[in-house]
């Protein structure tokens, strides 16, 4: 999960970025898309920048790994933060 933004935490900002992130074979991030936003600027940048440093494990067709797109949830909550 990213870090929240300090500035959001502030404001009280939290709300859930749905990404499309593309993987290639080797599980690295190639493409991120912001499906949905959360309302916030601020925690839907914050998602994206942290998803170009994921590592997946890829998927496997007929026994070779393969890319893909998967879709992911990233929920900024303020239970707990404050």
């Amino acid at each position: 999960m990213p870090p929240y933004p300090i500035q959001a935490a502030r404001q009280e900002q939290q709300g859930t970025v749905i990404l499309d992130v593309t993987i290639n074979a080797q599980g690295e991030v190639i493409k991120v898309v912001i499906e949905r936003s959360s309302g916030y600027r601020i925690l839907d940048r914050a998602a994206e920048e942290a998803a170009h440093g994921w590592k997946f494990n890829p998927g496997i067709k007929d026994g070779k790994p393969v890319g893909g797109v998967v879709r992911i949830p990233v929920n900024f909550s303020l239970n707990g933060v404050m």
